[in-house]
């Protein structure tokens, strides 16, 4: 039996007479945050530098930026995005799964508060990470204060001969 509650409920029957229902291609927005990763940046690098030799096969560098590198970066942010928030939320409910395991035990009680109190700060520190930039201003040599760090370096000329 549900407990009763001071809120109201609200049911609402939405009917379409369309069999098929068109969806648009979305929004998507970059997870500038991804950057902060030097393991990624490693990828990036090693992918910008693939995509850049398919350059000679498009007629000029807005046809291959459009329609190449334009969907691969797209594309790599995405799985990179989705194998981090995979594994977060993994790693998210492995320690849920210790802590619930920990309370659940009946052992004594100075035993399971200091197994808890070893769990409860990488649950802590996961969550933490999660919602807050990585600062790179102590690791990285070529951090400068104020500036946006550059991945890709700016296109250059090619020589035409």
């Amino acid at each position: 039996m549900a407990a009763f509650t001071d809120h109201l409920a609200v049911v609402l029957h939405i009917v379409l007479d369309v069999d098929n229902i068109r969806r648009g291609t979305g929004y998507w927005k970059m997870n500038a945050a991804l950057l902060q990763n030097t393991s990624f940046q490693g990828k990036l690098l090693q992918q910008w530098a693939r995509w850049k030799q398919q350059r000679k096969y498009f007629p000029d560098m807005v046809m291959w930026w459009k329609r190449a590198a334009k969907k691969q970066t797209r594309l790599l942010f995405m799985r990179e995005g989705t194998e981090k928030r995979r594994d977060d939320r993994d790693m998210e409910n492995f320690y849920h799964a210790c802590l619930y395991e920990l309370l659940q035990d009946h052992a004594n009680q100075a035993m399971r508060a200091a197994k808890v109190n070893l769990s409860k700060p990488k649950l802590v520190k996961l969550y933490s990470t999660r919602f807050t930039v990585w600062d790179d201003r102590h690791t990285n040599p070529r951090y400068i204060p104020g500036r946006t760090n550059v991945l890709i370096p700016p296109y250059q000329k090619a020589n035409k001969t």
